[in-house]
């Protein structure tokens, strides 16, 4: 029976077991790492608030997000490569086409996993 796999800034969407679910992981790692280097790397963020073209938004872990008016499926996890942050979701970044590319200058607030420091950014 599939579950719902959560880790401290991480969520991973309907599993079969804990191997799957690091399985699936490493390879939305691999795919981030190969099209945005190698020093893309893992955040522990479990929430992530920025602005957009006007619009405020924030991505929770395991909620659907609705971005620019298109629902790109549940947050998966933030990375951060450079000064980009890199939000994944089901749609974006995980299953197809890129994540949601955060710049330092749009970012609102990140809160952090149980467990992981995060940062507030006023």
């Amino acid at each position: 029976m599939a579950y719902d796999h959560h880790e401290p800034g991480w969520f991973i969407p309907q599993v079969n077991d804990a191997a799957f679910a690091k399985s699936a992981k490493a390879s939305v790692i691999e795919h981030i790492r190969r099209n945005f280097g190698n020093d893309a790397r893992e955040t522990g963020l479990s929430s992530i608030q920025w602005t957009h073209e006007g619009q405020v938004y924030e991505a929770k872990l395991g909620e659907h997000l609705k971005f620019k008016g298109v629902d790109v499926g549940q947050t998966w996890a933030v990375m951060r490569a450079g000064s980009l942050f890199l939000l994944i979701t089901t749609w974006r970044g995980a299953v197809r086409e890129g994540p949601i590319l955060i710049g330092h200058q749009d970012l609102g607030t990140a809160k952090a996993s149980a467990g992981r420091r995060g940062r507030r950014r006023p």
